[in-house]
């Protein structure tokens, strides 16, 4: 969720998303308003995070 929501979108948040998807990290895990890292990444427009969590574990 951090990666997405206090990063910027670029090639270092993207490379600490893909350390926390190798290490197994919950992606289906939402914020208190209930939405997750995914639909955070979609709204942003962070187009290469929301495809690494969109790929199968």
């Amino acid at each position: 969720m951090e990666a997405v929501v206090l990063g910027d979108g670029g090639p270092d948040h993207q490379a600490v998303l893909d350390a926390l998807l190798s290490a197994g990290v919950d992606r289906s895990l939402a914020d208190r308003d209930g939405v997750t890292p995914l639909q955070h990444a979609e709204a942003r427009g962070f187009n290469e995070m929301a495809e690494r969590l969109k790929r199968p574990n």
